[in-house]
């Protein structure tokens, strides 16, 4: 998976041993605005409050976090309820963001270099 490859190169770069991905909904679709987010359990992503033990758990050892879940209209109310999730923890949050601050670029989105070496940047 090319995504893969970049969180991968980015561990190089950074000297890391092990990334833990969590992904703004567990489901995998490749034509991901085909899916209707509406059609979809309420605790399809672990930014739902139901879940909140779950993340919880999975960020307490973390050092920092890497936002890069792309700009996908489908899944902007879940990256807005995931920002202010991650606002409340005290974890440095990194990402390479749009101008408006909205969305952080996705590691194969073109329009800004080679998203590992810009992330290694940015992380001290």
């Amino acid at each position: 998976d090319k995504t893969q490859h970049r969180i991968t190169a980015l561990m190089k770069l950074k000297n890391w041993n092990h990334v833990r991905v969590i992904n703004l909904s567990d489901v995998r679709a490749k034509k991901l605005h085909l899916v209707k987010v509406v059609d979809l359990p309420g605790d399809h992503s672990m930014f739902a409050p139901s879940r909140a033990a779950e993340l919880d758990s999975e960020l307490s050892q973390a050092p920092l976090v890497i936002c890069a879940w792309g700009k996908s209209s489908e899944l902007a109310h879940i990256a807005r309820l995931a920002m202010v999730r991650l606002d409340s923890l005290d974890i440095p949050i990194y990402g390479i963001a749009n101008a408006a601050k909205t969305d952080y670029y996705h590691p194969l989105y073109p329009g800004i270099g080679y998203w590992p070496n810009e992330m290694a940047k940015l992380i001290p």
